[in-house]
């Protein structure tokens, strides 16, 4: 296809790009992060925002052969990955860390849509499933957050694991399954990596993109973790309501055992739909996922890592006081937090710079046809 015949699909993908909140679009998702928690663990982590992306994975074998318009579907998509990774830096709201957070996942799957090669297309489907159940899992676990403590703040979440343990299990889950290996999520990262490294410049958001993913993540998941000289409360003593326990619960397990069943998931879900238009070597039906970097022991590396833990909770010493920070004499009251959040002016001045160039990558989509078309 192309010509003229490209003008469908490029309106079709500018309505995709409005769907899935990717720049100049964004807007609005950050502000629907308003809404009620199951409203967000449902339309913007699983169902709605993904639609967008999906509809562009259906259409990508139509525009393969026209390396500028695919070329621009990436850069929207890498682009959007790369400031919405940033700006998610700045936040000290947990929900709007999350939002940023996919817009810029859904911008990876648009750009393995732009890359389109059999292997981006997997990466980019394995990406979409993943991030829906990690991602809904995050949601939710905010939620009882903001029940049991009236607060979305990353600042106001210190010490609580001492008091939500099952909870603060449940976000570290949800983060570990989107960044830590091996699970589904770095499966999905590590073949998108293998699919754009014939691409410098997407090469290059990616490893901006990716670095500033661990520092949001991470930096949340300290102030989670940081302990208190308080005694604990045991997982089964989580103040939270029952049924929340049962919902994070299931949640926490269906994305451990997904992850490492990658092998059989991406050869059974993933694969038939990439074989309809391409060819997809490299996948077999075995717990293991074979591609061009290596082979990925998804199963075999959580047993080892299950065990581990299991060995250090039966040898483990329990301490009795917590290390008190040295104050020169004086009582020191520790907290981890502080100022280290952009201002308002500075973050805006990066979302009108990133709308300025996705709205140019837009009216560029839009003329590609006509001009392949008088060319």
């Amino acid at each position: 296809m192309t010509g003229l015949a490209l003008l469908p699909l490029a309106l079709m993908s500018v309505a995709a790009f409005t769907k899935s909140a990717q720049l100049p679009f964004q807007s609005w998702l950050l502000g629907a992060m308003v809404a009620p928690t199951p409203v967000s663990a449902l339309l913007h982590s699983s169902t709605m925002v993904n639609l967008g992306a999906f509809l562009v994975l259906r259409i990508t074998s139509s525009f393969q052969g026209e390396p500028l318009f695919s070329a621009v579907i990436a850069l929207v998509g890498g682009l959007s990955f790369l400031i919405t990774s940033v700006l998610a830096m700045t936040q000290g709201n947990v929900k709007r860390v999350l939002a940023y957070s996919t817009i810029g996942n859904l911008g990876l799957i648009f750009m393995c849509a732009g890359v389109g090669t059999p292997l981006a297309l997997a990466a980019g489907l394995v990406l979409l499933l993943y991030h829906a159940i990690s991602k809904g899992l995050l949601f939710l676990a905010v939620g009882v957050v903001r029940e049991e403590r009236a607060t979305e703040d990353i600042d106001d979440m210190y010490g609580l694991r001492r008091d939500m343990p099952l909870v603060t299990l449940s976000i570290f889950v949800g983060i570990a399954t989107l960044v830590l290996p091996p699970f589904g999520m770095f499966v999905s990262k590590w073949l998108i990596s293998e699919a754009a490294v014939a691409f410098p410049a997407l090469a290059f958001l990616l490893a901006v993109g990716f670095a500033a993913i661990v520092v949001y993540y991470f930096k949340w998941l300290g102030v989670l973790l940081t302990s208190s000289d308080a005694p604990r409360r045991a997982i089964r003593e989580d103040v939270s309501h029952r049924t929340y326990k049962w919902v994070l619960g299931a949640l926490s397990a269906g994305a451990v055992a997904m992850s490492a069943l990658v092998g059989p998931i991406t050869n059974y879900l993933v694969a038939p739909f990439v074989a309809r238009e391409f060819l997809l070597p490299g996948l077999t039906d075995t717990v293991t996922l074979f591609t061009a970097g290596g082979e990925v022991q998804a199963f075999l590396v959580l047993f080892l890592v299950a065990l581990v833990l299991l060995v250090v909770r039966l040898f483990r010493r329990p301490r009795h006081r917590a290390t008190v920070p040295y104050g020169g004499g004086e009582e020191v009251s520790f907290q981890a937090a502080g100022e280290y959040y952009l201002s308002d002016e500075s973050i805006s001045r990066v979302t009108r710079l990133g709308n300025a160039v996705g709205a140019v990558l837009i009216v560029v989509l839009l003329v590609v046809p006509a001009a392949l078309e008088v060319l």
